[in-house]
């Protein structure tokens, strides 16, 4: 192998290794610090007993909150492709003690979410991920009550804000304008927003955002 392929193959696995480990239950406790879940939940609107979708859960992160700020009367749908996280989350929950979620091996453009019965759905640095996402947030928006939300969780690193929406996605950001637009197309109405509401790990130019897209009380 040439010096150069062994190079590259080598970043893109220290790359892939990192990503893998923010996600992992023993980094929960740091991210606490900077991740501002109790505005998160805020915006959810949540109250105890309420059904709530954790989109794109990973191990288990949000899940464990949503499931704690919900109660034993509420439901919480953990939501993932990777079967792995799935097991690992299901795992988690049962040291805890949550029996009131309940894990989803979603398809790329399909959480296979139940018809008209969540409260919420959250997403966290996920959405940027999506093919499709004017289909996947319809696919989102069928599984919500009558005013029900959507609050879409993403990171934009400040110098990157100028770039287009294809750019962006393939470094894994996406900035809220882009988002406030397929809101619009998929018909949901704009609700509460912060922009930013944190930044990634302390990082200064590293900025996470959220935005809030609320189900009609009338119509699909």
């Amino acid at each position: 192998m040439k010096k150069s392929s062994y190079l590259s193959l080598l970043f893109f696995c220290c790359l892939s290794i990192t990503t893998w480990a923010q996600y992992d239950v023993s980094t929960w406790k740091s991210r606490d610090q900077w991740q501002k879940v109790p505005e998160l939940l805020k915006a959810l609107n949540l109250k105890p007993g309420a059904k709530v979708a954790d989109v794109g859960c990973h191990k288990g992160y949000m899940t464990m909150h949503l499931a704690k700020k919900v109660g034993k009367t509420g439901k919480v749908y953990a939501v993932d492709l990777d079967n792995y996280k799935l097991v690992a989350l299901d795992e988690e929950a049962k040291k805890r003690g949550f029996s009131q979620i309940k894990t989803i091996q979603g398809k790329p453009n399909d959480p296979l979410l139940p018809t008209a019965t969540l409260d919420a759905i959250i997403m966290i640095d996920t959405y940027h991920e999506v093919a499709k996402p004017i289909k996947f947030l319809k696919k989102l928006k069928k599984a919500l009550k009558p005013g029900g939300r959507i609050v879409i969780v993403e990171t934009i690193r400040t110098y990157r804000k100028d770039l287009s929406r294809k750019e962006q996605v393939e470094k894994h950001n996406i900035d809220i304008g882009f988002v406030r637009f397929d809101f619009k197309k998929a018909g949901l109405s704009l609700g509460v927003s912060a922009y930013p509401f944190t930044k990634y790990k302390n990082k200064e130019t590293h900025w996470m955002w959220y935005l809030a897209g609320i189900k009609p009380n009338k119509g699909i």
